[in-house]
């Protein structure tokens, strides 16, 4: 029909140049394309319609749906047509009926038994076909297949209005049945209701006023939410994400049944060949596309990123989906390419975004799929450098920072932290939340608050799913006024006495600045020794207490409580009575510490063994009562008694 249009063309051109009477009339070639669209009953009994891409050839030449579908090289022919003829005046704007039965025809009449791709409220549940001698699928470049065979092959419409019309079909009381297998086409059971109708035109117009009152919703539908439609008995994924619909059959081989009906596909009857096939449409494109599944290197397979044999888990990636399908009857891990390693991965079905600088293996469900959407948020900063200027004491500056995401999905947002030598002196908060959608900036507000003169430095970090580096806000304030530094005064004192009065002193004042002119208020002292703490050393600190000044920075030094072993003690030695030459007598005395006495004799005729005294001639003697002390006690005052020896 196309080449008649054509030659008709041409002809009328040579006709009114050189005068001649070649070409037909514009009706007669309407009348043949009208025929050839399967407009008016063909005296050889083919009908042929179309819808969007996919279609029937009725008892035609025997080449399945794909002469009356998508034509040579996956073209549309009736479609073709149809714009051939608009763009040559032969169809117009109020008189088109070739272009009406190319986008709005019926379609579901077709050798898809079970088409998918639904959500609720219908009984088709899966998009697995079965095809006779299909021999166009030499034309899909994928091997050819033996005439007269009976193929499993996953497939699916792009056509809701189709396979609504399946449902209004059903209203109608239209019927058919599938053939045993090697008996005759599907496509026989349905002419003989055909040819029920004078022509096609009264088929259409019958299913075209009657409803689908069922409710069932279409994934390719604008009204159904995004999602996935998964059939790992089929190899399919049908998905609809962002506007755009793909119906993706991984593993793309006819799959030659075994001679029996409802034999599902086995290793030994298919053709493994890691070939995968995309319907890809959104609003300005409708692209097919053969693709290689990730087998070898060559296909980009890399550690566990690879398709596996057949009834495993095949993967397939197209664009920015990665679409992993599990055959098997228990979840299985697919690792992610290897250059799949940065920005958002999105689960079409859940929603659940991943990090991909985090997240290298994501679990495939039993007997079911996923499919993943890349995108590459971007993570940009109004400013790396921040500087909160000069501020007094006992102020703060804020400076905000604002983060943006221009890029094609959501920026994912991990941790942030606060790292330097000044970090005490900066906080921060944010309102990014763990996600940043694209057009929507947040900001991180950041707070100076200095505890001392100088520059005052820190940093901050932001980790998100742009890199696994984290990116860095350099932080800066500070002062130029003078410290005046508040010093608690260092004290000792012996064990189990009170703490004496903490007492500071202030030094840095600049010119004729007192602590009368330049503050007000007292510091705080404070120390944690108390009267019974053990000797050692114990830190007398300082705070700001109600002490301030708009003069000078606060800066706090720390004093020292020495705690010594010096408790005083006492010795108790009673009076000494005479003794005669020659005679003993056992020394008694007590410390008010407890510690034991030492005896020694100053002067006269005796000798003391520990607490015994043995005098050895006459005359008066001296005897000496000592406690030398210890870590807790100093030493007691020594004290003497005098006796007579006679």
């Amino acid at each position: 029909a196309r080449a008649y249009v054509y030659t008709n063309l041409a002809l009328q051109f040579l006709d009114k140049r050189y005068g001649t009477a070649l070409a037909v009339s514009n009706a007669t070639v309407l009348a043949y394309c009208q025929l050839a669209a399967g407009l008016t009953v063909d005296p050889y009994g083919g009908y042929w319609f179309s819808l969007k891409g996919l279609g029937l050839e009725v008892n035609g030449t025997g080449n399945g749906s794909f002469d009356g579908g998508y034509g040579l090289n996956d073209e549309h022919l009736n479609i073709a047509l149809a714009k051939i003829l608009a763009d040559n005046g032969l169809e117009t704007s109020t008189s088109h009926p070739i272009r009406d039965i190319a986008v709005s025809g019926v379609a579901s009449f077709s050798n898809f038994l079970q088409p998918g791709l639904l959500a609720t409220g219908s009984t088709f549940t899966a998009t697995q076909r079965i095809d006779e001698d299909i021999t166009f699928r030499k034309n899909l470049n994928v091997g050819e297949v033996e005439p007269g065979g009976d193929y499993y092959a996953a497939g699916s419409f792009a056509d809701p209005y189709a396979l609504h019309g399946m449902y209004r079909e059903k209203a109608l009381g239209i019927t058919w049945t599938l053939p045993a297998f090697g008996s005759g086409h599907f496509d026989d059971t349905l002419s003989d209701y055909l040819h029920e109708f004078l022509n096609y035109s009264a088929l259409c117009a019958k299913v075209n006023s009657t409803s689908d009152s069922t409710g069932v919703s279409f994934l390719q539908e604008a009204t159904h939410p995004d999602g996935v439609f998964v059939d790992p008995t089929g190899s399919s994924l049908a998905v609809k994400y962002k506007g755009e619909t793909l119906d993706m059959v991984l593993n793309f081989r006819p799959l030659q049944a075994p001679g029996a009906s409802g034999v599902k596909p086995s290793a030994a009857n298919e053709v493994v060949d890691n070939l995968a096939r995309v319907h890809d449409t959104t609003a300005t494109i409708d692209r097919v596309a053969t693709f290689a599944m990730p087998a070898t290197t060559a296909t980009g397979a890399s550690g566990g990123y690879t398709s596996g044999a057949f009834g495993t888990l095949y993967i397939g990636r197209y664009g920015n989906y990665l679409a992993g399908l599990n055959w098997q009857s228990n979840a299985v891990s697919m690792t992610l390419p290897p250059d799949m390693t940065t920005g958002t991965a999105t689960d079409v079905a859940t929603g659940v975004n991943y990090d991909l600088t985090q997240t290298s293996v994501i679990s495939v469900p039993a007997q079911s799929g996923v499919v993943l959407y890349q995108s590459l948020p971007t993570a940009t900063l109004s400013s790396t450098t921040v500087n909160l200027g000069a501020v007094a004491p006992g102020s703060s500056a804020t400076r905000v920072v604002t983060l943006s995401n221009t890029g094609s999905g959501p920026l994912l947002i991990g941790a942030l932290s606060l790292a330097g030598s000044n970090t005490n002196d900066y906080a921060y908060t944010s309102t990014c939340g763990s996600s940043l959608a694209v057009g929507a900036p947040c900001t991180i507000s950041f707070t100076f608050t200095p505890s001392a003169s100088g520059t005052r430095t820190a940093s901050f970090s932001l980790l998100t799913c742009v890199s696994k580096t984290a990116q860095i806000v350099s932080l800066t304030g500070g002062s130029n006024l003078p410290t005046l530094t508040i010093a608690p005064a260092s004290f000792s004192r012996f064990f189990d006495t009170p703490n004496p009065t903490l007492t500071y002193t202030l030094s840095g004042f600049v010119g004729s600045d007192t602590q009368a002119n330049s503050t007000t208020g007292a510091p705080s002292l404070a120390t944690l020794a108390v009267r019974t703490s053990p000797a050692g050393s114990y830190t007398i600190s300082a705070s700001a207490g109600t002490l301030q000044s708009s003069k000078y920075f606060l800066q706090f030094a720390t004093g020292t409580l020495t705690v010594t072993g010096g408790a005083p003690q006492r010795i108790t030695f009673a009076p000494l009575a005479p003794l005669s030459n020659g005679s003993t007598l056992r020394l008694s005395a007590s410390t008010s510490s407890g510690l034991p006495v030492a005896f020694n004799v100053v002067s006269g005729p005796a000798t003391i063994s520990g607490t015994l005294l043995t005098t050895n001639g006459t005359g008066a003697v001296v005897v000496n009562a000592a406690q030398a002390g210890d870590a807790t006690y100093a030493a007691a005052v020594s004290t003497t008694r005098s006796l007579s020896v006679q």
